[in-house]
């Protein structure tokens, strides 16, 4: 038993050295060949502009070379090679950053170990990107609205209300709206649609890139009401009979739509007095609006009638009756 337990031990014994021996042959002849493959040479791109990152916390270029065997093992199991490239020598495409097959070549042939021959890039070429982040930010219209005459402006509606905003963390701190900006002032006389699209910035994208203003601008609306006449003074009281004075008169007038439940007759007097006689060939009596709602424009007020001729009265003319 003790015999056959030593014979076994032998034998593997044996075997190992075998296998060490065969080990060694294979390294040797292994060493001795040239071997054309592939490796991965880490990219470090320096001298990024201040607030900017790359999106990839390693890059990696994967570059075809012809290497004699002994060095490929001392590559393979030493310290990782990389290759340093500034970032002025990349072409940045809004955040893309691509570099000229020419100038990459240099900088890993300089980059290599010595006894590596450069062959051929695996990837036609090497494209690195900046670091983006995205959040959704509130739309803040920026445009002076003006309503054109007679028109009254109801509000806006803008559409998107928020923009999906796509830029590298640094620059997304210092935004907390997109601003909409059609123009400094925008005057509108009914209801309309503003589209602006959104300036192009660095590094920035935007979702939807095309704003929409829903404006609303609604015309005055024409109110009508029947008004007493008011007599405001003795003379004309004594011969309105006279001068066939009506009870009361019409008064339209335009007023914006959001204040027509508002008011009611009451807030509109109309009067006449002596002061109001214009001369002439035949002299002429005006009515007077003497009392409006703040928001009707005087301009805007229509009286039917506005006047009454005098003619009933005496060869001496009107101005005897008030001496």
């Amino acid at each position: 038993m003790h015999s056959e337990k030593v014979n076994k031990g032998h034998e593997f014994l044996v075997f190992l050295v075998f296998l060490l021996v065969s080990l060694c042959l294979w390294l040797l002849k292994v060493s001795s060949e040239i071997f054309e493959t592939n490796v991965a040479m880490r990219v470090v791109v320096e001298k990024m502009p201040e607030g900017l990152e790359l999106q990839d916390d390693k890059v990696e270029l994967e570059v075809g070379v012809r290497v004699k065997g002994s060095k490929l093992l001392t590559y393979m199991f030493g310290k990782e090679s990389h290759i340093e490239i500034p970032y002025s020598d990349f072409t940045d495409n809004d955040g893309v950053l691509s570099i000229e097959t020419s100038k990459l070549t240099n900088k890993v042939e300089a980059a290599m170990p010595a006894d590596f021959a450069f062959r051929f890039f695996e990837e036609e070429e090497l494209v690195v990107r900046i670091k983006t982040e995205s959040v959704l930010l509130p739309v803040k219209f920026e445009s002076d609205i003006v309503a054109g005459k007679n028109v009254e402006y109801g509000g806006i509606e803008l559409v998107p209300e928020k923009v999906l905003v796509t830029a590298p963390p640094s620059m997304l701190e210092e935004m907390d709206s997109v601003l909409f900006k059609a123009g400094t002032r925008i005057n509108v006389a009914k209801d309309s649609l503003i589209t602006y699209t959104l300036p192009h910035k660095k590094y920035t994208t935007y979702e939807p890139a095309v704003l929409t203003a829903k404006v609303k601008a609604t015309p005055y609306s024409k109110v009508s009401v029947m008004r007493k006449l008011s007599v405001e003074d003795v003379p004309l009281t004594h011969i309105a009979s006279l001068y066939g004075l009506p009870d009361s008169v019409k008064l339209t007038c335009l007023m914006p739509p959001s204040m027509t439940g508002k008011v009611d007759k009451e807030h509109f007097r109309v009067s006449v007095n002596s002061g109001n006689i214009r001369k002439g060939v035949k002299d002429t009596l005006f009515f007077t609006v003497s009392s409006l709602p703040s928001f009707v424009k005087e301009e805007n007020v229509r009286l039917e009638p506005e006047y009454i001729i005098l003619e009933n009265i005496k060869p001496f003319g009107i101005l005897n009756l008030f001496n």
